[in-house]
């Protein structure tokens, strides 16, 4: 099963910036993949290849830009429940945890983002 997973990402101050969104942990015991979809051709990462950088190149102040990831949920899907529902996959945990913001080479505390992200919910 894949859930794709938007990345907008907006300055908020009165200069541009160099953004760089990495480190992308997911929750266990659940196996995640992910496909990152890059300008020049998709990239399929596994679970565990934190090292993914995104570049979202410099952003303008106020300027919301987006990024599409896909998850590839490994083991949701079983010849047990080949048709889960949308509430049992919720319960399992099917989460990540939010990325670094990296802008300008200097790493960026963002006090109002979730922590955990739900992919099911």
């Amino acid at each position: 099963m894949v859930v794709p997973v938007d990345l907008v990402t907006t300055i908020e101050s009165s200069l541009s910036g160099d953004v760089i969104a990495e480190g992308f942990d997911f929750t266990l015991p659940n196996e995640v993949d992910y496909v990152l979809d890059f300008s020049e051709e998709a990239t399929c990462k596994f679970a565990g290849e934190n090292e993914v950088s995104i570049n979202m190149g410099t952003l303008q102040p106020h300027q919301p830009d987006d990024f599409t990831m896909w998850a590839v949920l490994l083991g949701a899907i079983t010849p047990h429940d080949p048709h889960p529902s949308i509430q049992t996959l919720a319960h399992e945990g099917w989460s990540m945890s939010a990325p670094t913001m990296i802008v300008d080479d200097a790493l960026v505390h963002v006090p109002h983002a979730d922590t955990e992200i739900q992919l099911v919910k």
